[in-house]
């Protein structure tokens, strides 16, 4: 499943504007479907949560699927986060390896001159691995939230970090939407 960019964010006990407990819209990353999102026409997911029913949306430029879920038919909901230390890991192991290199292991004979360039490019390698490898461990991590319905049906929604508008959202929000979707089917249930 693809990780969708987060554009909108919303998980309270108090409804927001349009009555929805959660409202939660992801759109593909990239600089052309940030646009796109900004014509209206960009590949999106949504999920809704208000207290009769859950809205799951998919929609692309060819057209839209909207699965509607009565908050009594849920029958559990779920979240997740993850991190990408192996990969972050592997960058970090394959930069400072040649950097160290570089540095540390020149040959006996070489001109200092040289030496010296060899020096200076693997301290630029090191450092850049290490910016690299920082960034990707930022921007890679991933959040889901979910729920699957009496039928066995389960809709997640994946979603990563967004630089261009700003959400930084985490394990803890994820918990809570997740939460606040649980206690919505509750009170569903209980009335």
């Amino acid at each position: 499943m693809p990780a969708y960019v987060i554009s909108e964010w919303h998980a309270s006990s108090e409804p927001d504007s349009e009555g929805n407990l959660v409202n939660i819209r992801g759109r593909q990353p990239g600089i052309l479907n940030w646009v796109l999102s900004l014509l209206g026409v960009e590949p999106k997911v949504h999920l809704k949560v208000d207290n009769q029913h859950v809205r799951f949306e998919q929609g692309s430029i060819g057209g839209s699927a909207t699965h509607v879920i009565q908050l009594n038919a849920v029958t559990s909901t779920l979240y997740g986060f993850t991190k990408p230390w192996k990969q972050t890991a592997t960058i970090l192991l394959v930069t400072l390896g040649i950097a160290y290199h570089m540095i540390f292991e020149q040959p006996s004979g070489i001109p200092e001159q040289v030496a010296s360039g060899s020096t200076k490019w693997g301290l630029i390698i090191a450092l850049g691995g290490i910016i690299v490898a920082g960034l990707y461990y930022f921007l890679k991590q991933e959040m889901s939230v979910g729920l699957v319905d009496e039928s066995g049906h389960t809709s997640l929604i994946v979603f990563k970090r967004s630089v261009i508008e700003g959400k930084t959202l985490g394990e803890e929000q994820a918990a809570y939407a997740s939460s606040i979707i649980q206690w919505a089917c509750d009170n569903k249930r209980g009335s």
